[in-house]
């Protein structure tokens, strides 16, 4: 499987199947009865590669600029959308993240590698989620 995410709004970031390793989608709620269905949490979790290469910007640097950013303005929502490819080129999965914040960025760096790890967890706005799509 192959995984492509593209990020616009107020960062533009594509990342391409080189540098994405894995992608998660998390359908959540609590377990407290009362609130199952009015707070669900819809997220994906997206690990990929940081890939150094002088003649190509790093994308990964956008999304650690985007995450010290406050995400209480509208403004810094973006809308995620991650493709899974099979290995015929068919689209397996497609899910749009429409009003996303990036709730959590890691990166890990090991050694002289020019090659670093980073997980991104992007969260829809509870309030969007009639938005999210999945074809």
């Amino acid at each position: 499987m192959k995984y492509e995410v593209k990020i616009s709004g107020p960062v533009s970031v594509e990342l391409s199947a080189d540098e994405v390793t894995s992608v998660k989608f998390i359908s959540d709620s609590p377990d407290d009865a009362n609130a199952r269905s009015s707070e669900l949490t819809l997220s994906a979790v997206v690990e990929g590669k940081i890939l150094f290469d002088a003649l190509t910007e790093v994308q990964s640097d956008k999304l650690a600029a985007w995450a010290v950013k406050d995400h209480e303005d509208e403004s810094e929502y973006a809308t995620v959308e991650i493709t899974c490819t099979g290995a015929d080129a068919t689209v397996a999965r497609r899910v749009t993240l429409t009003s996303a914040f990036l709730a959590e960025y890691n990166e890990a760096f090991k050694g002289n590698s020019s090659v670093g790890r980073f997980k991104a967890v992007f969260k829809q706005v509870k309030t969007k989620n009639a938005a999210f799509t999945v074809e």
